[in-house]
């Protein structure tokens, strides 16, 4: 009854959408009352009528589903943006709320019996691994497009049971020596809205929270850490280690799912670009860089991720960039033999070709 949910998602999604909505409304998330839903629709040239046409339909789904939501009119989606706004939602919440704040193709989960271990007074830090979902014959056949509902007809297959092989993708790429990106494997599945000394928890990224006096002011203890160099720890439990957290599905495998990778990365990109080329104040940008860092820094993850992950089109052909018209996406054959290691829950037979 006290957690809730807020989360930035793109409009042009809405086979990723519908599921999402249905599996946390299946944790208990009630979003007529305690959640917020940011919907970012495509600007300028990314506009295209195709898009026009999903983003119509996602519109749609809230609509029937009665999940409230409200268009992003701050601006140009960027890391930063997102921090703002989730910051906003935390500072209006109830000082004994719990936030979940997932990305679109990030599906939660929480261990049964989890209310008995967490006192009303509890102010807590949830973190899980994530585990990349695959298709069943994800080593020998393009990733496939996500069944969603069909008009007005609910889901007929759950997300999980299309993509039912469990891999550690991210942690193979990681670790693999050819990898020159490191790649975030977890993230804060419940968090507190108040420390354990009142303080607000606010998001610096989607994967690291910092504290702030309800002025919405660094405390004295937090400023001097700053001047060290030293980023503010909030006072927050973790009652449960992440390795005992259910783990994190990742979605990010869908024909659909690599497209919005690819847009991400464009995105991020053109972000750089704008940050660069602000002007500059006695010799230095007038956001110090930040954006311009923050910027750079993402563009270099997802890009890192596509080029590990040798997302080609279906016939293989071209260079790293899939074509939007393409019917699908591979993995590159080096990467096969080192993913299926990772891979568990995996039937005999499951992904051979």
């Amino acid at each position: 009854s006290r957690t809730y949910l807020y989360a930035f998602v793109v409009a042009s999604a809405p086979e990723l959408l519908a599921h999402f909505i249905a599996h946390y409304h299946s944790l208990g998330i009630n979003f007529a009352a305690r959640s917020r839903l940011i919907v970012d629709p495509a600007r300028g040239d990314e506009a295209t009528a195709a898009l026009a046409r999903r983003e119509a339909a996602s519109f749609a789904l809230l609509r029937e589903a009665g999940v409230p939501y409200s268009n992003n009119t701050q601006g140009t989606w960027s890391s930063k943006l997102k921090s703002v706004l989730v910051n906003e939602y935390l500072r209006a919440l109830p000082a004994d709320a719990l936030l979940m704040y997932p990305d679109l193709d990030e599906f939660f989960s929480l261990p049964c019996g989890l209310e008995a271990m967490l006192p009303p007074d509890a102010r807590v830090n949830l973190q899980a691994k994530f585990v990349d979902r695959l298709a069943p014959h994800w080593a020998c056949a393009p990733q496939p497009r996500l069944v969603g509902p069909s008009g007005r007809r609910p889901i007929v297959t759950s997300i999980h049971a299309q993509f039912p092989v469990q891999c550690d993708v991210a942690a193979f790429l990681s670790s693999s020596q050819s990898s020159s990106v490191s790649l975030l494997d977890a993230k804060r599945v419940l968090v507190s809205a108040r420390d354990a000394h009142g303080r607000l928890v606010q998001y610096r990224t989607a994967h690291s929270v910092t504290c702030v006096t309800a002025a919405g002011e660094p405390d004295a203890a937090r400023a001097a850490a700053s001047k060290a160099g030293r980023p503010s720890a909030c006072k927050l439990s973790q009652p449960l280690k992440t390795a005992e957290m259910p783990r994190i599905a990742h979605f990010r495998f869908s024909h659909e799912g690599v497209a919005l990778l690819w847009r991400k990365l464009d995105r991020y990109q053109r972000n750089k670009r704008a940050a660069a080329e602000e002007p500059r104040d006695g010799g230095r940008r007038k956001d110090d860089g930040t954006a311009l860092k923050l910027s750079g820094r993402f563009a270099t993850h997802v890009k890192g991720y596509a080029e590990q992950c040798k997302l080609f089109s279906a016939s293989g052909e071209g260079d790293v960039r899939p074509s939007p018209a393409s019917d699908g996406f591979w993995f590159s054959n080096s990467s096969i033999a080192g993913i299926r290691a990772t891979c568990r829950r995996e039937t005999a037979g499951l992904a051979q070709c």
